[in-house]
């Protein structure tokens, strides 16, 4: 079956009206989506104040679950999430980030020659 240009035009109008008559259902539950995801960590981290400042930290082991679990319930992945957030909170808790040494101040030589 070979359309005509008008028909083309035809469908091509049909599909775009639909998509765009669609579109704020679709935004308004993405926006629902997110106000629950931020209500959830909100209370997330008043229930473990030692996370708050690593944000990081909680973004990247988050991500990193969501890859391997993807489907997952948001609530289920936070309890996932908790011990593995300690323990990269732990392991962070011992490097010093704010004292840096410039890269001029860097003695190499006590690495041996380069």
């Amino acid at each position: 079956m070979i359309l005509s240009n008008e028909q083309m035009d035809q469908l091509v109008f049909d599909i775009t009206e639909k998509i765009l008559l669609r579109m704020p259902e679709v935004l308004g539950n993405l926006i629902k989506e997110h106000a629950s995801m931020k209500k959830l960590t909100d209370s997330y981290l008043d229930e473990n104040p030692n996370f708050k400042g690593h944000s990081l930290i909680i973004q990247k082991v988050l991500e990193k679950l969501e890859e391997t679990n993807s489907g997952l319930a948001y609530e289920k992945l936070l309890v996932l999430a908790t011990p593995k957030i300690k323990q990269q909170i732990a392991l962070s808790s011992g490097c010093d980030t704010e004292n840096v040494k410039k890269k001029d101040e860097l003695d190499i030589t006590i690495n041996g020659q380069l």
